[in-house]
């Protein structure tokens, strides 16, 4: 539910449905006279928002176990003010790009497709992680009649792995990434290695200085029979 106050800011309040009464949790967003409307994607549990006139698509995650229960996620920046945003149905978004959402904007004179995508590495797995079986939400569980006569149905749900993609979870590990600079200089020594070779070089000076004659060795004194009793 949505909560618009005098001052033009917009705050996005959070409801229990057994408790109407007082919202679980408040969040404070931009200031702007538009309404937000909002889409929510239950397989990220990630809350979109945009309202007419607004450059940027604001986004939140939804923590159930969490509070506040909403967490602010890096807003989608179109670069010029819409009229509406519209998101297509799941199965369309390129889980090989790791799509997890895809919309167009109606703009002043245009229709541009949006594109929302997580950053990851391995591509060529499916991201089992990130896509859940989704709803099947683009078609209907229940008849017009049957919801009048008071029957409740299920929505179906659809796999998005593509036959051709081996799931993440299944792929064997991935090798460790060299370090940073071992990656650029085959020479380089960790500061373990240089201390050992420290003490190694510490030692083996001090076995030298062992094996060398003393100074004082070197000087000419009184040979043992000049000494008197």
């Amino acid at each position: 539910m949505l909560e618009y106050r005098w001052t033009s800011s917009r705050t996005i309040s959070l409801y229990v449905t057994s408790d109407l009464s007082q919202p679980l949790s408040s969040v404070s967003t931009t200031i702007s006279p538009a309404t937000l409307v909002p889409h929510y994607d239950p397989d990220t549990c990630l809350l979109f928002l945009s309202g007419k006139g607004d450059s940027s698509i604001i986004a939140y995650e939804y923590v159930e176990d969490k509070e506040p229960y909403l967490f602010d996620v890096a807003p989608f920046a179109c670069g010029s003010p819409h009229q509406a945003v519209s998101y297509l149905p799941k199965y369309l978004c390129d889980v090989k790009r790791v799509e997890i959402a895809r919309a167009v904007r109606l703009c002043k004179a245009t229709v541009e497709p949006i594109f929302f995508k997580v950053p990851r590495t391995r591509t060529e797995y499916f991201q089992d992680d990130v896509y859940p079986e989704t709803r099947v939400t683009w078609e209907a569980a229940l008849t017009s009649q049957e919801w009048l006569s008071g029957e409740d149905g299920v929505q179906s749900s659809l796999s998005l792995r593509p036959h051709d993609m081996e799931p993440l979870s299944e792929a064997p590990k991935a090798a460790p990434a060299p370090k940073k600079y071992q990656s650029y200089n085959p020479d380089f020594k960790t500061d373990e290695e240089k201390k050992e070779e420290l003490m190694s070089a510490m030692i083996e000076k001090m076995g030298d200085q062992d094996e060398d004659p003393l100074p004082q060795e070197a000087m000419d004194g009184c040979d043992s029979d000049e000494w008197s009793d």
